[in-house]
């Protein structure tokens, strides 16, 4: 079956119409392994649990040795959140694997559920096999460049987070994610580069402004990063993010019982960046009357 009509409907979302197109193929044609995993995979995605293993046991059994049926099934694994089984499958797939693309795939799914279960050192170790490949996936990026950034390595999550921009383009969330490590990292001047790139992208976003507001800030331009902060929580009041870097603005400003609040916000929303934790208790003790937050 030639699956570009199928590629079509999924480019618009359109996941029911695909599936239509592929029941009526594989009831003419019920021994297609390639069109039984498309519509698993599709399933998947519409949480169609039951229909979904019923395509991969009927694929299976027509061809044991297929290690795209164990990736799909690796997938049905973690949808069900049986992420041991899904870690299984995988590694059946690999044994089986000699195409490029679906080992990337397998231990780009084996980073992810490998992050899911905070093992963040062996899901650094598979990204970067993923990575390795000619065409690797901007997913399998940035989830390595975030297990990076859990594991304390910024200068390496940097690295990729460009790379990933050099593939791919000015993508919207690569961008802000660039800026951000860039901030942690204290390369403030590329911080705004890429956040300013992020903005011309989309003007109003909060994330892009609060990180943003950060790199002005450190850069000692408290004009602008106070706008942007203020433009920040205006369009998205529920980003902790956002309250840790107005409550530094107002630190700088001299206005400390109100960065001591912004600051308590913060962590009461559930900021806990494990890098800055030294930093942001210095700003609270600079700030909430020497660290006693009431």
């Amino acid at each position: 079956m030639n699956l570009n009509a199928i590629e079509g409907y999924l480019g618009l979302n359109e996941y029911r119409k695909a599936v239509k197109t592929l029941d009526k193929w594989i009831k003419e044609n019920p021994n297609d392994v390639p069109a039984l995993l498309k519509r698993a995979d599709i399933n998947i995605v519409l949480r169609n649990k039951k229909e979904a293993r019923e395509d991969l046991e009927r694929a299976m059994f027509i061809d044991e040795n297929s290690s795209k049926a164990y990736l799909v099934y690796a997938r049905l694994m973690r949808v069900m959140e049986e992420r041991d089984s899904a870690l299984h499958y995988i590694e059946l797939g690999l044994d089986l694997s000699a195409d490029m693309n679906v080992i990337e795939e397998l231990y780009s799914l084996k980073g992810a559920v490998l992050m899911s279960l905070d093992r963040y050192e062996e899901a650094e170790t598979s990204l970067y096999w993923a990575a390795q490949s000619p065409e690797v996936s901007m997913e399998t990026m940035k989830n390595l460049a975030t297990v990076l950034v859990e594991n304390e390595k910024l200068d390496e999550a940097a690295i990729v987070l460009k790379e990933t921009i050099d593939i791919f383009g000015d993508n919207l969330e690569s961008l802000i994610n660039t800026g951000y490590v860039c901030n942690q990292i204290g390369i403030y001047d590329e911080s705004i580069f890429y956040l300013d790139e992020a903005l011309k992208l989309e003007p109003e976003n909060p994330y892009a402004l609060a990180n943003a507001s950060l790199a002005y800030l450190r850069t000692g331009q408290l004009n602008v990063a106070f706008t942007m902060i203020e433009k920040s929580l205006k369009n998205d009041n529920t980003n902790s993010f956002a309250y840790r870097v107005r409550g530094e603005c107002l630190l700088t400003m001299g206005e400390n019982d109100r960065a001591c609040k912004d600051f308590k916000k913060a962590i009461q929303m559930g900021y806990t960046v494990l890098h800055e934790q030294t930093e942001i208790t210095k700003l609270m003790v600079e700030s909430c009357n020497n660290g006693r937050v009431y």
